[in-house]
């Protein structure tokens, strides 16, 4: 009863996944617009390809735009361009992604029939769209594939990753019964994100896939290979959807794992004392609050994000005073970046600036997404998460332990709880004691202060990690 039952639920899969895909197929087949490449993609209208198209600068395909790759056409992406998938692509053909990116966006979808190729260096990232490889599609990747929190990643043909590649799923993957997934390279499912598999999930000899979420295998499907694949503490593995299994020990971990709260589980509990400053504060006696022997750490803020076109991203105009009179006095630094984000795309510029001001500094203490504004207020809790989710990857991709930081109500009201327990947190809330029911690892508990070398009132802070000793041990934030 059991099998009928599981054989009746992949068909309705299955279907469901027919039912949504055949308007675009017969769309596609009405086009009458040829594409060179260099035509602009207006709304509304179906375009083909049916030789090769090389691009080289930055394109988007809109909402309500069918652009299809045909049987013998190929559509090359170069030159260090982005491709953003707001309407829908599908290849018949053959995609080759040598030196660009692909974003694909809510509402859009990047279908695959044919075959799509992507090269190292290269970042396929499904923000809020989908990705659906559909039975005879191909994709072979040597570059980063990220599935963020909104987006879903479906297989119904082959996919198979070289040593490169490295996939990190915050949404969903699903693999039909007549997929097959070879992994030769690094897999993460972080605490958010999911696998469901009917078909082949093949872990070649060198692949590795770490369990953060939740790996299900349903029907006849089996983890095969002789690469490694671990489950984590808090994560979930679940065979043929009736038990819970333990998956074969892991060999080497993924390098994301130790980037994250993980680590500082078993660290043990400290109190030391910091402040947090930026131009504010002016002119700042670094010896004097060394000497003062009541500060062990200084946070400053690195760069803010872009607020009009009068206020664009900038660097603190005090932080390279600020960082080198800290460090000269024998201080343990961290850094944070101040967020305007609007948009996913928004919060990866940020992370991306800020890797470039905070470039060649010994930084002891997390690189820091502040999320506060009264913009994010009024955001969607899966906004304000996948930008978060979007600025760790970078500083993770750059080698730099993240952290947030944010006060009580709105880590509470605005960022998925599971986000909060995979990452390290720095709590804002000014109180005598915080009250936050979560795992966090920095308060900062008052904005009243006082320190020697500080005119006026600056912001204290308790940090429960030593996070110097545990980030060198680990050698994080390039530390060595």
């Amino acid at each position: 009863m059991k099998r009928i039952l599981k054989k009746t639920i992949v068909l309705i899969c299955l279907t469901a996944l027919i039912l949504t895909y055949l308007p675009l197929i017969s769309s596609a087949s009405s086009a009458e617009a040829e594409w060179n490449g260099r035509t602009p993609l207006q709304s509304g209208t179906a375009y083909i390809i049916n030789e090769q198209v090389s691009l080289s600068s930055d394109l988007i395909i809109p909402d309500g735009v069918i652009l299809t790759v045909n049987d013998g056409g190929k559509l090359m992406l170069t030159s260090g361009m982005k491709l953003t998938i707001r309407g829908n692509l599908i290849v018949r053909g053959s995609l080759e992604i040598r030196r660009a990116n692909v974003d694909v966006r809510r509402g859009g979808a990047l279908w695959v029939l044919g075959s799509v190729l992507q090269y190292p260096d290269t970042t396929v990232n499904v923000i809020d769209g989908r990705v659906d490889i559909r039975a005879g599609g191909e994709l072979t990747s040597s570059g980063n594939i990220s599935i963020f929190s909104l987006g879903t990643f479906s297989n119904a043909g082959e996919i198979t990753t070289t040593g490169r590649s490295v996939i990190t799923a915050t949404g969903a993957i699903e693999n039909t019964v007549s997929g097959s997934i070879i992994i030769h390279g690094a897999v993460t499912i972080t605490p958010s994100g999911s696998v469901l598999s009917f078909g082949v999930f093949w872990v070649a000899r060198n692949g590795d896939v770490v369990n953060h979420g939740t790996f299900k295998l349903g029907g006849d499907s089996r983890i095969v290979g002789t690469g490694s694949f671990r489950t984590a503490l808090r994560g979930l593995f679940i065979d043929n959807d009736e038990d819970i299994a333990e998956p074969p020990e892991v060999r080497l971990p993924h390098p994301f794992e130790k980037m994250t709260a993980m680590i500082l589980e078993n660290e043990p509990r400290v109190e030391l004392r910091g402040i947090d400053v930026s131009f504010w504060q002016g002119d700042i006696d670094w010896a004097r609050v060394a000497d003062s022997g009541r500060v062990d750490f200084v946070m400053l803020r690195a760069a803010r994000g872009h607020i009009n076109s009068d206020r664009p991203m900038i660097e603190d105009t005090r932080f390279r005073e600020y960082i080198e009179g800290a460090l000269a006095n024998g201080l343990d630094v961290g850094v944070y970046f101040y967020s305007y984000a609007r948009s996913v795309e928004d919060a990866r510029r940020e992370a991306e600036f800020l890797i470039e001001v905070i470039r060649g500094y010994e930084l002891t203490y997390p690189v820091v997404f502040d999320i506060e504004d009264p913009i994010h207020e009024r955001m969607s809790m899966e906004l304000i998460t996948a930008m978060t989710e979007a600025f760790f990857e970078v500083l993770m991709n750059n080698g730099y332990f993240p952290m947030l930081y944010s006060y009580k109500y709105f880590l509470e009201t605005k960022i998925d709880p599971r986000v909060l327990d995979t990452y390290a947190v720095w709590l804002a809330q000014w109180a005598s004691r915080p009250t936050y029911e979560r795992p966090f690892h920095i308060w900062q508990y008052t904005d009243k202060g006082r320190i020697p070398g500080i005119n006026g009132d600056v912001d204290l802070n308790i940090s429960y990690i030593n996070f110097p000793e545990v980030l060198r041990r680990h050698g994080l934030n390039n530390l060595r």
